[in-house]
Formats: structure tokens, sequence, C-alpha cells
């Protein structure tokens, strides 16, 4: 099965978050990667600060091949054209499994097997025409996780079956990263990677994290999410979903890149955006992208689980969050 190439975005800038951070005194590494279709911001302090941050620039180059749906170089080329991939390094078949995993348990509005789907719309460049039904309801009908097939490090995957990472990849990178960073001498950090974000580890002056929200119509800010961290090594991870920034205009119609797997269409949800804080950031991912499509009818569970904490903003500019998170809104 061959696809066509997709137009580079460097970077996309579609999340809601900017965080502020002031400066601490202690040994200090900031850089700049751009890889898996976005830009990397690595902030990091500590006394390997410098060693850290080269080992995570390789950390996400690494990635980048292993899980490039479009580069002939990638695994995940590879494994889409040819059906069927030996993976010595186990990243692609350990995201394989704990995507299997957070859909056993929170459902299967996310899938890897997406990519027909994502390739017959082609939002990437612009296209000046709706697919058919007929072709949307082939392409659902090849989205079935389930079918792929992993047997010790080898990927088997059904005729027609194409697998896109987009929706988990970045969260499954940070943490990755926030291994690494555990592995060196590292006291604080933020990788951002605009819609998914890394805050790692304890200021020296104990104060915690500042994250300003902002208005996902781009008329200011909403309000200040506070996130402070009990020790040392504490990795929090945030993972924010909307159709804010990535979408195309086809006959006068918004459409965005995030899809409904059910109708074959870009998901209609009347929420604007979705943020999911949580200690992994995979499920921050996967979950910021399952709840924008359920839209506010499913979100109160959501609010109510001490297992993540949600932040969502709805069409008509209401705000809502977990019980348990630290946001001030402006003027509150």
């Amino acid at each position: 099965m061959v696809f066509p190439k997709r137009k580079a975005l460097f970077p996309l800038f579609f999340c809601c978050i900017s965080l502020m951070l002031g400066s601490c005194g202690m040994p200090t590494a900031e850089r700049n990667v751009f890889t898996m279709d976005t830009c990397f911001s690595v902030q990091i302090s500590g006394k390997d600060a410098e060693p850290a941050t080269k080992q995570i620039e390789e950390r996400l180059n690494q990635l980048h091949t292993t899980l490039d749906a479009y580069s002939e170089t990638g695994m995940l080329y590879q494994l889409n054209h040819s059906g069927m991939l030996t993976d010595n390094t186990g990243l692609l078949l350990d995201l394989i499994a704990q995507t299997k995993a957070m859909q056993a348990q929170y459902g299967s509005a996310v899938q890897l097997s997406c990519l027909p789907l994502v390739q017959l719309w082609n939002l990437q460049n612009n296209p000046d025409a709706v697919p058919a039904d007929a072709v949307i309801r082939q392409a659902l009908a090849w989205i079935d996780d389930t079918a792929i097939t992993i047997e010790e490090n080898r990927i088997t995957l059904p005729e027609h079956t194409a697998l896109d990472c987009g929706a988990v990849g970045k969260g499954y990178a940070l943490d990755l990263v926030a291994e690494d960073l555990q592995t060196y001498a590292c006291d604080f950090a933020i990788v951002d990677a605009t819609s998914s974000i890394l805050l790692y580890g304890q200021k020296p002056d104990a104060t915690p994290f500042s994250i300003q929200i902002s208005d996902p119509n781009g008329t200011g800010a909403l309000g200040m999410l506070t996130i402070a961290h009990d020790s040392a090594a504490q990795a929090t991870f945030l993972g924010t979903s909307n159709h804010s920034e990535r979408y195309a205009v086809i006959d006068g119609v918004r459409y965005g890149h995030i899809f409904d797997l059910e109708t074959g269409y870009p998901a209609v949800s009347d929420l604007a955006t979705v943020t999911v804080i949580a200690d992994n950031g995979l499920l921050a991912d996967f979950l910021s992208t399952a709840i924008f499509i359920e839209g506010t009818n499913g979100l109160s569970a959501h609010l109510k689980t001490d297992a993540y904490a949600v932040l969502a903003v709805a069409e008509d500019g209401t705000v809502y969050h977990s019980a348990g998170l630290d946001f001030q809104p402006i003027g509150g």
C-alpha cells in the first residue's frame, strides 16, 4: 500500500498552554528539537543538564525514525508498506501494547490503524473536496486495532491496515524523556511539544509550576493552572486536543484534524479544547483526544475520576475542570 507524502509542518502550534518558569541560578540547558512533525522545546536544570539535553535530542530523533509513517527510513513506514516488521528496539511494540491497554479501559475512540482515513481526507494538503461516502466507509472498514498481531518482537498487519501514531506519539515520547531525566542528575525540566508537555522534578525554591491557559479563541488568557510536585523525580504530563490551528476549509466548511472513527468525518465537538493532566504522557494524549470527540456528554465521568485531571473549554466559553485541579480563572 502506497501513501502520498504530506507537507512538513514545523512547528505545529495548536496547544492552548504557555509556560512561565523563572531562572533558578543552577546549571541549565535549553534546546529546540525539530522532529516528529513539531518543535520540542527542552529546558533542563541540574548538574547533568547538558548531557541530559543531548540524550533527549538523540531519543527524540530515534523516535522520529521509529514512528514516522511518512519517511521511507521509518520503522512504521516499513511496517505499513510490508505488513510485517521485526521490532528489535521494542519501542513500537511498547506503544502498540500500551495503546491497546488504554482502549480496553477507556474505549476505542482513538485507534492507531486510522492512517487510511487520515490519508483519504489529506487535510494537510488543503483538499478542495470532501471524500465520497463510499470511500469513507471503505476506509472505516480497515480501522481495527484488534487486528494488529504481535508475536514476540514481530508485528503483523492485515491487508489494507496501516498505522498512524499521531494521536499518542508525542505523549509516548515524553514518557521516555522522563525516564532519561531520571537517569541523569536533573533537578527539574520542562519539555514542551505544544500539544504535549512534560513537567519534571522540583524547582529549588519549592514553588510550583505555573501554567497560563490561553483562550482557544485567541482572545487572551482564561486563567492560571498551578501544579506542585511532592518528590524530586515526579513527572506530570499534559496532553491537549482541539481544532484551533490544524484544519482545512472545504467549500466554506472548516474540518479539523481529529477524526470521529464512527462517522469517518472530522469530529464535531461542543468542546473547543481539552487538556488532560496525568502521570503518563501516552495516557494524557490518548484521553484528551477521546474526550474531545465525546464532547460534554461524556465529560462528567472524566471530571470525577482520581486517575487523571481534566481542564476543558466548551465552544460557548464554559470552563470545566476536575475538582482537585488548582485552576484560577482570570478575575476569579
